[in-house]
């Protein structure tokens, strides 16, 4: 039986190209991931003069603890009112429109297949 310690190097080589990439693999991806959401929660902002619209931005990617986060955010006062719903000056309920939660569902649906394709193609990129 044959030993190649040259296959050992290389798998050593490719485990430490995979720590050091991986963290912008990962951040990248949930940016994507992000910017997606976001283009679709524009699509379901109801229009009026198109100031709620075009206040919807992403934030940074940043790390809490051994999770990465990104926020997605409308700085307009009434954002959440349309989101939410709210109640009405003569006593009813307007229903909320839920723009960004309904596109932040659809996403996480979608999330299993982008996120193998994705990983396969970095994986890929490393001589895995």
């Amino acid at each position: 039986m044959s030993f190649n310690y040259n296959d050992l190097v290389k798998l050593r080589d490719n485990m430490i190209a995979l720590e050091k990439r991986s963290d912008d693999f990962l951040r990248g991806f949930l940016l994507e991931m992000a910017l997606r959401a976001l283009a679709k929660t524009k699509q379901r902002t109801p229009v009026d003069t198109g100031t709620l619209r075009n206040n919807w931005f992403v934030g940074q990617v940043r790390r809490k603890g051994d999770m990465l986060e990104v926020d997605i955010y409308n700085n307009i006062e009434y954002a959440s009112h349309v989101e939410y719903g709210h109640k009405t000056r003569s006593g009813g309920f307007k229903e909320g429109v839920f723009m960004c939660r309904l596109s932040i569902d659809e996403i996480q649906k979608e999330l299993p297949k982008r996120w193998e394709r994705a990983f396969k193609s970095f994986i890929s990129t490393l001589g895995f």
